[in-house]
């Protein structure tokens, strides 16, 4: 079953446990660089950004790239930034 499918089945229920459809909009890049500084304890720097640019606001993708690069040993601290 496709995900399209899967959906469409659960459109068409009714009662307290009908589904509800939420579109999340991409975060704005000030909410990007929050949440960058929030994961990894500082400031991103522009080596970072350039790789967040990539993630298109996608909270998920942020959170698991940063960790990734974090757990791997791959960000370093440069004063302020990462």
């Amino acid at each position: 079953m496709t995900i399209s499918a899967f959906l469409a089945g659960l459109e068409g229920r009714r009662g307290p446990a009908r589904p509800v459809r939420v579109e999340l909009a991409p975060l704005p890049p000030e909410k990007v660089e929050q949440l960058s500084t929030e994961v990894l304890g500082a400031v991103p720097g522009p080596g970072i950004r350039s790789l967040l640019t990539g993630c298109a606001g996608n909270p998920l993708l942020i959170v698991e790239m940063l960790a990734s690069l974090r757990d791997a040993g791959l960000v370093e601290r440069h004063g302020d930034e990462i």
